[in-house]
């Protein structure tokens, strides 16, 4: 074993929120280590990461997961709603409420616009090694808004039948999902998104699905002005959520490194396999 068991954190936000999540201290880690900081998808939660975050503790990395606001365990949105720039001003909050000093951010699906925000931030005290970001929904090319009467109608259908399933107006049930219990499902997996809704409420979760589907008709980033940032572009062969085509796109756009893992969109929250073959490659590119 390289690892201690998991302790919970919570930190108060300057709005008066919580956020809580988990650190996964590694037994080879000297004190003075690079932390993994991992952040989830739109919708997960901090024990999405538990395979990734114990497979970096094999590889002398400490590791701190939280649950995004909205998400898990932590407290709901105040004011404004979960937008990225809002999560990554969290994320920079727990960094500096946990004493980081020095990490590399890991990210999968959404988290990686969270983790690409931190990086432009530039944080004082805080050193960002690098960005390594398991299937991000990155494009180069948008969509045009015509578009939308195509995925509108399903997506309604969707948000419909999750809404029957939990009810429309119940309130949420802050819970960590056992993500074990999904290997091998399909990326779009209703009772999997069943349980998501019901840890975040149907009424915070419709309006955030239906941004993600937006996004793709949104400007995209100026890419190859950020070809000088430390990322690490990690692909899900069998991706059925993210277009890998968009992907080879950014690396191609920035010249920043892509490699492929064989797994679906859920991979490395789901099975371990997948997950330490995600630490290997962060662990050679570190060594």
């Amino acid at each position: 074993m390289s690892f201690h068991e998991a302790k919970a954190f919570e930190i108060q936000t300057p709005d008066g929120g919580v956020l809580r999540g988990l650190q996964y201290p590694s037994l080879d880690a000297p004190e003075t280590a690079t932390t993994a900081l991992c952040i989830h998808g739109f919708s997960s939660d901090a024990d999405s990461m538990r395979w990734l975050a114990r497979a970096l503790n094999r590889t002398g990395l400490n590791a701190v997961v939280p649950d995004l606001r909205g998400h898990g365990l932590s407290d709901s949105a105040r004011g404004r709603g979960l937008g990225t720039k809002r999560l990554s001003e969290d994320t920079a909050e727990i960094c500096q409420q946990l004493g980081l000093k020095k990490i590399i951010v890991v990210t999968q699906s959404y988290g990686g616009w969270i983790g690409l925000g931190l990086l432009e931030k530039n944080i004082s005290g805080l050193e960002i090694e690098a960005l390594y970001a398991f299937a991000p929904n990155w494009f180069v090319e948008s969509r045009p808004w015509s578009e939308i009467k195509e995925w509108a109608p399903r997506s309604a259908r969707i948000l419909w039948r999750l809404g029957r399933l939990n009810g429309f107006l119940s309130p949420r049930k802050p819970a960590r999902l056992d993500y074990d219990r999904y290997a091998g499902r399909p990326d779009f997996h209703i009772p999997r998104m069943q349980e998501e809704v019901r840890s975040m409420s149907w009424p915070r979760f419709a309006p955030r699905f239906i941004a993600m589907q937006r996004l793709r008709h949104r400007r995209c980033p100026d890419w190859a002005s950020l070809g000088s940032l430390p990322v690490t572009l990690v692909v899900a062969r069998q991706d059925r959520l993210v277009e890998n085509a968009e992907l080879e796109k950014v690396a191609d756009r920035t010249g920043w490194p892509l490699t492929w893992i064989e797994c679906g969109h859920l991979g490395v929250a789901t099975e371990k396999k997948h997950a330490d073959a995600m630490a290997d490659i962060i662990a050679n590119d570190l060594s």
